[in-house]
């Protein structure tokens, strides 16, 4: 009868620490004002022509608060944002189409590949974030 009383209260105490741990607030570490580098890469079909354009964008963005607890924004230019959760070991998931995938580097580092297929061809992104500030 005391080794069951032990092994409920060890696993209360489990139970307790997944849900109500110290990585409560892990979003917060990743929150703030971030500088991105976008590679994006085009490649479409013209025709039986190949074109392929090569641009790079330098973008003041934001990596702010989804709305669920283990969620967040990140705007990595003026007119593309995306909303991923975050492991507690700062991997990337949960993203809106299968050719994503990225993961922090730390607390100050971000790195997103985006490829997508539409119908005159693909579209790629490499994007590459340094925190600059807390706010």
């Amino acid at each position: 009868m005391k080794k069951i009383g032990i092994l409920l209260i060890t696993a209360i105490v489990i139970i307790l620490f997944c849900f109500t741990g110290c990585d409560k607030y892990r979003r917060n570490k990743y929150t703030g004002t971030w500088e991105f580098t976008v590679l994006r890469y085009s490649n479409f079909d013209a025709n039986s022509g190949s074109a392929l354009t090569l641009d790079t964008i330098y973008h003041l963005g934001k990596i702010s608060y989804g709305s669920a607890e283990d969620e967040l924004s990140i705007e990595y230019t003026e007119s593309n944002s995306v909303v991923l959760r975050v492991t507690r070991c700062g991997r990337l998931f949960k993203f809106p189409i299968e050719n994503y995938s990225g993961n922090f580097y730390g607390v100050d580092t971000i790195s997103l590949s985006i490829w997508r297929n539409e119908s005159r061809g693909q579209i790629g992104e490499s994007i590459y974030g340094l925190k600059i500030s807390e706010k």
